[in-house]
């Protein structure tokens, strides 16, 4: 009797392409700015990380950090415009949609 072994992979170390299905080595997609190396399909990347690989230095001079949406018209659609926002408040860790500001790529401001 043959006593077969499992291979245990620790979590996270590697992703699957959603596209290709290619099964990519965390730090290369990593690497690679979070484009499949196989089918060059882009994953999703949340503000501050492309605001991190876009900037010198990762650094931006915000304006109007403290801005938020207001609904001064009551706004109602399929759910009230107000709890709409704090979800999404909550999904994404921002106060708003947009982030502006100042800074440097490749030297020029």
């Amino acid at each position: 009797m043959s006593e077969e072994r499992k291979v245990r992979v620790p979590e996270g170390l590697f992703i699957r392409c959603g596209v290709c299905k290619e099964v990519i080595f965390r730090k290369e997609f990593e690497r690679n700015f979070r484009v499949c190396p196989s089918c060059g399909y882009h994953f999703r990347l949340k503000a501050g990380e492309r605001i991190k690989l876009l900037l010198d230095e990762g650094k931006l001079e915000e304006f109007d950090a403290g801005l938020e949406s207001k609904d001064p018209l009551g706004f109602c659609g399929k759910k009230p415009y107000l709890e709409s926002l704090k979800e999404a408040k909550e999904k994404t860790g921002l106060k708003e949609a947009v982030i502006t500001g100042k800074a440097k790529m490749d030297g020029v401001e």
